[in-house]
C-alpha cells in the first residue's frame, strides 16, 4: 500500500499524453491512475536515411509506417537488380544501431540497400550533323553533354546542352542548333584561280590554273 510504480507503453508504442504516468497502490488494493493509452510509434524517413539516401532504391511504400507494418524496397524504373529484386522491411520503430530509420530486414538486422544498376540509354542519341557528345554509356538519371564540333558553330544565343537519361531508356533534352563555320578566304597564288569563296565547312571547291599556266586541278 502507498507504493508507486510507473506505467509504460510496450515496445513499439508511445503514450498519447505527456507523463509522468505514475500509479499508486491504494488501501483497497487497487491502483490509481491506470488510464495510460498508447499508440504505435512511427518509423522515420527511410529515403533520407544514410544507408538509403545515395542508393538507387525505391522505398516509397515505406513512407508513413508505424510499428509492425511492412513495406517492400524495389529497384525503380530504369534500374536492373543485381541479386534480389526486392527486399521486405518491417517498421520496428527503434532508434538504434541495428535499424535504418526504425526499419529492420526479415532477419531483424539493419537493412542493406538493394544493388540496383542504372540501365544504359540507347534511344535519342544525338545524330545531328555538326555536334559531338559523350552520351554512349550514360545510364538512368545520369547526364551527358552535346556540343558543337570544331568545324561548326552555335547559332547565335545557343550553347552546349545537357541531356538526361530517362527511365524509359531515352535521352531527354534539347540538341543545340549549330551551323557550319565559313572557311577563310583562299589566297590566290600566281596564275591560280579557285571556286572557294564563301564556302562553309564540309563543302568542296576547286583550285585551278589560269589560262597560260599548266597544272592539274586540285580539290
Amino acid at each position: 500500500t502507498a507504493e508507486m510504480c510507473e506505467l509504460q507503453c510496450a515496445l513499439g508504442f508511445q503514450p498519447t499524453t505527456t507523463g509522468p504516468h505514475v500509479s499508486t497502490c491504494q488501501a483497497d488494493g487497487s491502483f490509481s491512475n491506470t488510464e495510460l493509452t498508447c499508440t504505435p510509434s512511427a518509423c522515420g524517413d527511410l529515403a533520407s536515411n544514410v544507408l538509403f539516401a545515395n542508393a538507387f532504391v525505391d522505398v516509397s511504400t515505406c513512407s508513413g509506417l508505424v510499428y509492425g507494418e511492412t513495406c517492400r524496397a524495389v529497384c525503380p524504373d530504369g534500374f536492373d537488380p543485381q541479386g534480389a529484386s526486392s527486399q521486405l522491411l518491417t517498421c520496428q520503430a527503434t532508434a538504434d544501431n541495428v535499424s535504418a530509420a526504425g526499419f529492420r530486414d526479415i532477419d531483424g538486422n539493419a537493412p542493406t540497400p538493394l544493388s540496383c544498376i542504372p540501365r544504359t540509354c540507347t534511344y535519342g542519341l544525338p545524330t545531328r550533323l555538326g555536334v559531338q557528345h559523350n552520351c554512349h554509356a550514360v545510364g538512368t538519371q545520369g547526364t551527358c553533354s552535346v556540343w558543337s564540333s570544331e568545324t561548326y558553330q552555335y547559332v547565335e544565343g545557343d550553347e552546349m546542352q545537357n541531356l538526361t537519361c530517362g527511365a524509359d531508356g531515352a535521352l531527354i533534352g534539347r540538341i543545340p542548333d549549330v551551323t557550319p563555320r565559313e572557311c577563310p578566304t583562299l589566297e590566290n597564288g600566281v596564275g591560280v584561280s579557285h571556286t572557294c569563296a564563301n564556302k562553309t565547312a564540309g563543302t568542296a571547291c576547286w583550285a585551278y590554273c589560269q589560262q597560260g599556266y599548266t597544272e592539274s586541278m586540285v580539290q
